[in-house]
């Protein structure tokens, strides 16, 4: 294990296509990473922009969706009982020192302006499971509601009243500052907010507001959770010395046995040829750190220039406050978002006329059919309840689905009879084999059909 930090991000995206793309091509660059989500660009009622990043979890139905929470290289279960049009719930664990953890709730929440309790009751209901069963919250909000205590110009009704459940909830508002989360040419204000348990804000740090452009008129939060990894080695076939491979391989497969007498040397040889094989591999191919991040194809060196000139535009006009720089700003925004749809537009055709072979082609058919896998959450139980976490889930698919299994223990293993060695013969064992374990028919057929005839002291010689 390995003592790292989860970077989260926190933002609405106002339905736009080229603020997704901005956040995809942030998320792509991440090992791991949350982001909280609000307003989405929808189609269809179906999330989109943002399949790429991650594992993506949302509330589908037949209205609009307005938050869904992406996790990536981290194992998340979604809470469905506690998810909406307005706040997505998931939970998940973080790893601290010493092999302890901590189980966290993570919701996006988006409280609109015209709701008439504030906060939502999903909210509210999210608290409560939290505080009833002992977890810590930590909840990225677009609050629309404004209050001195998160950073705001001023109070209103609806800020008070958010204030006031935040306060009498026990929880902790982790924004620094005043610097703006929403700007236009009109208005500046702090109308997102994060809030969490006291457990979880000791882990929280570096809360921030980015003045990275984000396509959309609400500003990227950041921060970071500190969060023990595993450190996963892996081998990259790509990579791989062939040439070494094969040299190491028949060194070491003419040191192997070529005669046999009975099976256990027939087992030895096996393992013998396993042991060439995966030993010639892993000399001729380096373990190497895995490496989660991924190159977006449609990023260009004109989308850098662009990004920069927008950041540099933003800054003038929120410095300024003079409207014809905001509108210049406004251009520039446009512009941007428009080249990376162009930019993924022509990278999609590219990739799609260099299809030349049919495993390349059934991949694209794949691509275009596949909707976004499941994920495994909690589910409903026949009394109305929900499960608990990922255990109980397991646990009752396997009752529903699988009513008359029993599980290992309460069965007796069958004992397996050998073959006499006195009377063992390749052929005829390959012939048990087909009543003994039909899974492995083709297997033994072919391993020990192989051999030719006995010679005349009664060895088999093998074929390597």
């Amino acid at each position: 294990m390995a003592d790292s930090e989860i970077p989260i991000t926190q933002i609405n995206l106002h339905h736009s296509k080229g603020a997704s793309a901005i956040l995809a091509r942030s998320m792509a660059a991440m090992q791991t990473g949350i982001s909280l989500i609000q307003e989405p660009w929808l189609l269809k009622n179906a999330v989109m922009g943002l399949r790429g990043c991650g594992n993506l979890y949302y509330t589908r139905s037949e209205s609009k969706s307005r938050t869904c929470v992406i996790t990536k290289g981290l194992n998340a279960t979604f809470l469905p009982q506690l998810s909406g049009e307005d706040l997505t719930a998931i939970q998940l664990r973080i790893n601290l020192e010493n092999g302890r953890f901590l189980d966290v709730l993570v919701g996006s929440a988006y409280m609109a302006y015209d709701s008439k309790e504030h906060p939502p009751l999903l909210v509210k209901k999210l608290v409560a499971y939290a505080e009833e069963r002992g977890l810590e919250l930590l909840l990225g909000c677009d609050a629309n509601s404004h209050h001195v205590a998160w950073g705001s110009t001023g109070i209103n009704p609806r800020g008070e009243d958010l204030h006031d459940f935040v306060m009498g909830s026990r929880l902790v508002i982790l924004n620094r500052g005043t610097e703006p989360t929403f700007l236009d040419c009109r208005r500046q204000e702090v109308i997102d907010i994060t809030i969490c348990t006291e457990g979880v804000s000791e882990l929280v740090g570096d809360w921030r507001v980015s003045n990275e452009p984000s396509g959309s008129d609400h500003r990227l939060i950041g921060y970071t959770i500190r969060h023990s990894r595993e450190i996963i080695w892996a081998r990259n076939p790509r990579n791989t010395n062939w040439e070494g491979y094969r040299q190491e391989l028949s060194d070491r497969l003419s040191k192997a046995p070529t005669r046999f007498h009975d099976k256990d040397d027939l087992d030895r040889a096996a393992q013998c040829l396993t042991e060439a094989i995966s030993d010639a591999y892993e000399a001729n191919s380096p373990l190497r750190l895995k490496n989660n991040s991924t190159r977006l194809p449609w990023w260009n060196k004109g989308l850098s220039k662009l990004k920069a000139e927008v950041r540099k535009l933003f800054n003038k006009a929120k410095s300024s406050r003079v409207p014809a720089h905001w509108e210049a700003f406004r251009r520039s925004q446009r512009r941007y978002s428009k080249e990376i749809v162009k930019a993924k537009r022509k990278s999609w055709w590219e990739f799609c006329e260099a299809i030349e072979s049919a495993p390349e082609a059934s991949r694209l058919c794949r691509i275009l059919s596949s909707s976004q896998s499941p994920h495994l959450g909690c589910l409903k139980l026949p009394d109305g309840d929900y499960t608990n976490n990922t255990t109980e889930t397991l646990k009752h698919l396997m009752e529903v689905h699988f009513p008359e299994f029993q599980s290992n223990q309460d069965l007796q293993a069958e004992e397996v009879v050998p073959f006499p060695r006195e009377v063992y013969r390749p052929r005829e064992w390959s012939l048990a084999a087909k009543v003994v374990h039909p899974e492995g028919v083709e297997w033994a057929v072919k391993t020990f059909n192989s051999f030719k005839s006995p010679g005349p002291d009664g060895i088999y010689p093998a074929f390597l």
